[in-house]
């Protein structure tokens, strides 16, 4: 579902969904399931560029990391 490189540092992952995963989808079914991803997505033209979220981990504990990687997970598997 989801596939992202390894950064050299920082404090976030760009997580990009295979096509057969919308970001859009993915978004709308975490928060049916009680986790809110929150951010933008820019693109000049009507299409996006990309099929992705940044996934920030500076400021949340590793409970809260768990319980997003758990909901994505089961949207995989949907």
């Amino acid at each position: 579902m989801i596939e992202f490189t390894k950064p050299q540092g920082g404090m976030a992952l760009w997580l990009r969904f295979k096509k057969e995963f919308p970001v859009s989808q993915v978004i709308n079914k975490a928060s049916s399931m009680g986790l809110q991803l929150l951010g933008s997505s820019y693109s000049r033209g009507k299409e996006l560029k990309h099929n992705g979220i940044r996934f920030g981990f500076a400021s949340v504990n590793e409970s809260d990391i768990d319980f997003a990687v758990e909901v994505l997970k089961k949207i995989s598997l949907k």
